[in-house]
């Protein structure tokens, strides 16, 4: 999930930026963000007006109602408590140049978006709620075997690969 050089950068005044509240009254004319499929990185705000804080949480909800996925990269290395307290999770993504970022991610309805990783003793372990916007998928890997799990409300569904 590093953002792809096919995405486009949106910048205000445009009216897809109008339609996410990325306007010129609240936001400098520097500003924009960089769209790459349903993630929406905040990459440059420059936020005008005396409550900077307000107008980024209306800009991830605006971001999360239009059925996106709100990233903003984290600054520095202290942990911004607020973002997470908006419901953001923290995760690290693997840049092409080699570096790994930090960025706080926030899933569509302002539901955090879940993703982790595990491996051991030769088996991988991922939780996502990506992809599947009602549930949780859980997928066990082995060499040759690969077991899916996808809960939603009122159902489990499994599926089992072997190659």
């Amino acid at each position: 999930m590093t953002p792809d050089p096919t995405g486009y950068i949106i910048r205000p005044a445009s009216p897809e930026a109008a339609d996410l509240g990325l306007t010129l009254d609240r936001f400098g004319p520097e500003t924009y963000v960089w769209r790459n499929g349903n993630l929406l990185w905040f990459t440059h705000l420059d936020i005008l007006g005396l409550q900077p804080r307000k107008v980024l949480h209306d800009l991830a909800a605006r971001t999360n109602a239009r059925g996106l996925v709100a990233v903003i990269p984290q600054e520095g290395g202290a942990v911004d408590q607020e973002l997470l307290e908006w419901g953001f999770v923290l995760r690290a993504f693997d840049c092409k140049d080699g570096r790994r970022v930090l960025a706080y991610l926030r899933g569509p309805r302002g539901l955090p978006l879940v993703h982790a990783e595990y491996e051991k003793f030769g088996v991988r372990l991922v939780v996502t709620d990506e992809g599947n916007d009602l549930g949780i998928t859980v997928r066990a890997e082995t060499p040759g075997t690969a077991v899916t799990i996808t809960v939603t409300p009122g159902s489990i569904q499994t599926e089992t690969v072997r190659g």
